[in-house]
């Protein structure tokens, strides 16, 4: 099996054979990057061509001999205070990514001495990094020591992958053999590298002009207003080239502050195709939110079409295939999905031809740059997006928060900036992601593998809220052999491989936007001239090593070997597109799977495209790398063997059966799975994917400043889109070649999506007014029954549309089993003072509404109170958690629960953070009290309808967080002279639910405790900032 090269050269395929030659052991290695060479000659050739004025340091060998008017050298770059001699050097890269290398044999430094600087230091220790809005913003204490520009990368690259000296062979056309990129002589600049791994780039080409200062607020504002995102002392610093100006339809720049062109309407007049706005409507509750079934549909409106016959009018449809013709009809939204066919065209055996070598393989796509055009032009995203790379800064504190703020995207820029012609254009980033999904458990072709797309311009909360900002771009082909041929190296290097032909095949269309710019209409009315570009690529750990085109077990980001991945004995160097090539050229196929992890005859589909370096477009991974990897499998294995080594197995067994009953009997809380079992739940990989997980956190510090906060990449946005583009269309579908079915019902979702964006852009769905409403059916005591509920948690909380006020309101549907009259519920509540309690809240009222003084003499004075009483089993609130699963405007839905039966089983009665009327103090504890709900009522008095909670409160304990856990503490409010532990408050004051773990002590937990009755038995508690990343923001900095 071969592949091709832009070159047209062919490689060899790999071979069990190739594994003992050119091993490192018998070879010379370069120590700038770790290149083997089989001779002295060779090292020294290698290192000429590669690292002409890198300097041999630390008994690192010879200096070469530099150009004596080499730009590198005669200007050296200012070099950070270290705190020994031996780690102040400093040098100049030409060529190859480089970290300082100790001599192998050598004593002169180790390894870990080059990384001990306190510069080094203050820029990755995690106390220095700190987080606003947790994984939504990225607060740096430090200032960010320089931008990073790749590190010389050359423009054009020397690999392409090229269908016809390869074995994938396309059935309508092949791809062209061209990289499309400008001449690899071109030097990137100077990158000075220092000890401690900081690193600092300066342009050579061209002078970049001074940048401008944009601290003009005063159009932020508004937009502030509708994202929430404008701070007191917040500066943007836009890119001064490539600055997203606007432009006319031709392409030529407007003076600034233009107004809006006048384009012609791209919408079909009135509710086209629908009749009116009750049958788009219809349509939408029906495919979109309900997702009935055709056979339900047909026998609804068949239904509804004979009791409307009887008044001699007729339905919006006549059945089930009328209203999926409308919607077909629909033009907007529409992106037909497209196919090509692959197929193997290496060599075939002589006799038992495999299957798969003469199946072909169907490709489903929809064009990415029409889609991409479209994404670019919803005006759902107008006030979440950014035109340009922009610098943020909160009181002078680098803020990293959405794609654009990272220095990745400011560092592309520079590099497109280089041609003139460019300069006002936008740079769109493409951000990719693909995960193989199985639909159904139990068969073995219900496997799917779906391809996603989005655009580095739009906010973190656009991308995690959907809404069309993560769209389904493909179907990749998934090749499957028998079990004799599924390991050989045939079948494995055609999987591969296909995988990356297919990507560089669909994403063709955009190739020639990146490097010349085209004029697209934008959200805000807007035409701009825009530059795409090939961005992070979302994935887990098996797609980054496919991707990465490396060997399982080893790492997509640096060459750290799979034995090694610390370090302890092997020194590592980032990986690069150009150290791949340089090591391809000069090793065999062998020696680069066994020394360096690279599958060596596999073409990455990045080598298609400019300025597209796979190595450095690997996103960090918050689901696999850090919550799956090294908290729940590296953390919770470590402390079992720890108490294996410290306690012996018997003690060690009991400590552990202790810590699962302690994680069973944790009080519910929305949104976190509870462990009825405790920690026993089955581990998700290997030994050696636990050690990669712990590995890649190394990387981290750097993806931020790369790329922003990293809730923005992580593979949960598009393994929660799964349900939506994959699961729910195959269940709709008939399960025979169900994958054209699900196109089919994506293309509508997608349709009746857009019809929704352009009829609320041209105002044609506001609130319509409520009709006259028949007369409410009572309950004899003067208050309706409604029919409305809350749902039991079936939703992620996010809410759609933009920002709004914090509010909380109890569920429309109030309880009729319970007593109505105050005195009667004294005994169901087990309440004896609730009818005092609640005189005492009226009295409260009353000073607060007419703004009376309360005298001393009157405190035994209380209104009188004897009216209905409604209860309710829950209470919505709704606040701006953008870090959490929430909308487009960052806002989010929680239930709060007050339920004798919940879910007809034990109580819940839920936490909450209680705002103080008079905040006394800047920390968590003066701003919120902590109650445990009891009850959610209302009532009328004077005319007026009062929604309250009866609650118990507890105390703040210390005053601080508690040292060893960082949570703060609070224990049950007990009576005294000046404390009262229950009252009843008004729901308004209540902010959120908060999440309290008991303070369990030395004692083992009772064997006949639940989680429901937890809080009733312990009188100390841990308050959980780590529930959510909303709790953490209020936590957090404290």
């Amino acid at each position: 099996m071969s592949s091709g090269t832009g070159s047209g050269r062919l490689r060899a395929p790999y071979s069990p054979s190739g594994c003992s030659e050119g091993s490192a052991e018998s070879g010379f290695r370069c120590q700038d990057c770790l290149m083997v060479c089989k001779s002295a000659g060779g090292l020294t050739k290698h290192r000429k061509a590669k690292h002409p004025y890198i300097p041999r340091m630390l008994g690192m060998g010879d200096m070469d001999e530099a150009a004596p008017d080499d730009p590198a050298l005669s200007s050296p770059a200012p070099r950070p205070t270290h705190s020994s001699p031996s780690s102040a050097t400093s040098w100049q890269l030409n060529n190859l990514p480089c970290t300082p290398q100790p001599h192998i044999g050598a004593s002169a430094q180790t390894h870990d001495d080059a990384f001990s600087s306190p510069f080094y230091a203050h820029n990755c220790n995690s106390d220095n990094i700190f987080y606003d809005g947790f994984y939504d913003y990225m607060d740096i204490e430090s200032k960010h020591p320089g931008s990073a520009e790749p590190l010389s990368e050359a423009d054009k690259v020397s690999r392409v992958d090229n269908s016809s000296d390869g074995d994938v062979e396309w059935a309508d056309d092949e791809l062209e053999d061209s990289d499309g990129s400008e001449d690899s002589d071109v030097d990137d600049g100077e990158l000075r590298v220092y000890g401690d791994g900081t690193r600092d780039y300066q342009e050579q080409d061209y002078q970049e002009p001074e940048l401008v200062h944009n601290t003009d607020t005063a159009g932020l504002e508004h937009l502030a207003e509708q994202t929430g995102s404008f701070h007191t002392g917040l500066h943007r610093e836009f890119h001064p080239l490539l600055n997203g100006v606007p432009c006319d339809a031709h392409g030529n720049a407007l003076e600034p502050n233009p107004p809006l062109p006048a384009l012609p309407n791209p919408s079909p007049p009135g509710w086209t195709p629908y009749d009116d706005r009750f049958s788009f409507e219809l349509a939408e509750f029906l495919y979109t939110k309900e997702q009935m079934s055709e056979g339900h549909i047909n026998t609804l409106l068949d239904m509804w079409m004979r009791k409307l016959a009887q008044f001699g009018e007729a339905g919006s449809f006549h059945n089930a295939d009328e209203m999926y013709s409308i919607i077909d009809n629909t033009p907007l939204g529409d992106v037909k999905w497209e196919t090509f066919s692959v197929r193997y065209n290496g060599k075939l055996p002589v006799k038992d031809v495999p299957e798969w070598m003469e199946k072909r393989y169907e490709v489903w796509y929809r064009d990415p740059h029409t889609i991409a055009q479209q994404m670019l032009a919803n005006k759902d995203y107008m006030n979440q997006i950014d035109y340009c790379a922009v610098h943020e800064t909160l009181d002078g504190k680098p803020k990293l928060k959405d794609f654009m703020s990272g220095d990745w995207a400011w560092r592309q820029s520079n590099k497109i900036a280089k041609d003139q012609n460019t300069h006002g254009s936008m740079f769109v980033p493409i951000i990719l992601g693909s995960d193989k999904t199985t639909v159904s458990v139990g068969t073995g072709d219900n496997e799917f593998y779906p391809l996603y797309m989005a655009l580095g311009n739009h906010h973190n909360a656009v991308r995690r809220a959907h809404r069309g900002a993560v769209a389904l771009i493909g179907f990749l082909a998934i090749p499957k052999t028998d079990k004799a041929h599924k390991d050989t190296l045939a079948f494995r290097k055609f999987r591969r491989q296909i995988f990356h032909s297919s990507l560089a095949r669909i994403l063709e269309s955009l190739k020639p936007g990146m490097t010349l710019p085209e004029v697209t209409l934008c959200a805000d009315g807007h035409f701009r001239r825009a530059l795409y570009g090939i961005g992070p690529y979302i994935a887990d750990y098996p797609e980054q090593a496919l991707l990465a085109c490396i060997v399982q077990g080893w790492c997509p980001k640096c060459t750290g070997r799979n034995t090694d991945l610390d370090g302890d004995h092997s020194p590592s160097i980032l990986r690069s597109c150009e150290h791949t090539e340089s090591l391809i050229e000069l090793l065999d196929l062998g020696t680069l799977w066994s020394d360096y992890g690279i599958v060596g005859d596999l073409v990455p589909f990045t080598n298609n495209f400019p300025r597209a370096d796979i190595h450095e477009l690997i996103a960090p991974d918050i689901l696999h790398q850090l919550i799956k990897g090294t908290f729940k499998d590296h953390l919770v294995e470590w402390v079992g063997e720890y108490l294996m080594l410290k306690h012996g197995k018997a003690q060690a067994d009991k400590i552990l059966s202790d810590i699962d009953r302690r994680i069973a009997v944790v009080p519910p809380f929305t949104g976190l799975r509870r462990f009825p079992q405790g920690r026993g739940f089955k581990q998700w990989t290997g030994d050696d994917s636990k050690a990669l997980m712990k590995h890649s956190l190394k990387h981290w510090p750097r993806s931020i400043w790369e790329f922003g906060a990293p809730n923005g990449l992580c593979s949960s946005i598009t393994e929660s889109k799964h349900i939506k583009a994959v699961k729910e269309p195959y269940r709709r579908s008939s399960r025979y070649e169900a994958l054209a079915q699900m196109l089919l019902t994506n293309q509508r979702l997608d349709k009746l999506a857009a019809s929704r964006v352009d009829f609320q852009s041209r105002g044609m769905l506001e609130p319509l007014p409520k009709p006259k409403q028949r007369k409410e059916r009572v309950d004899g005591l003067g208050a309706p029954e409604e029919s409305a509920s809350i749902p039991m948690d079936k939703d992620d909380g996010a809410i759609t549309g933009l920002k709004q006020p914090d509010s909380i309101k109890l569920a429309t549907k109030y309880r009729r089993c319970h007593s109505r009259y105050p005195t009667e519920l004294l005994q169901e509540v087990d309440r004896p003072t609730f009818h005092t309690l609640v005189r005492q809240f009226l009295r409260n009222h009353l000073v607060e509404v007419n703004d009376l003084i309360y005298h001393e003499e009157d405190k035994h004075s209380l209104p009188e109170f004897h009216s209905p009483i409604y209860i309710h089993y829950s209470a919505k609130a709704i606040y701006y958690a953008p870090s959490d699963p929430s909308g487009v405007g960052g806002m989010r839905r929680e239930y709060i629960r007050a339920n004798p039966k919940w879910r007809k089983g034990d109580p819940r009665f839920d936490c909450v953070l209680v705002k103080r009327p008079v905040l006394e103090g800047p920390s968590v504890a003066g701003k919120f009290q902590v109650a445990r709900i009891f009850l959610l009522f209302s009532f009328k008095f004077s005319g007026v309808t009062l929604q309250c909670a009866l609650v118990q409160w507890f105390d703040w304990i210390a005053g601080v967080p508690d040292e060893d856990t960082g949570m703060w503490m609070v224990e049950r409010c007990r009576y005294g002279p000046h404390s009262q532990p229950i009252s009843v408050i008004p729901l308004h004051l209540i902010s959120r639910a908060v999440h309290l773990v008991p303070v369990y002590g030395d004692q083992p937990v009772p064997k006949d405790l639940s989680a429901s009755s937890s809080l009733d038995s312990y009188d100390y508690f841990f308050v959980n900032k780590y529930a959510d990343h909303h709790t953490y923001e209020l936590f957090g900095s404290d």
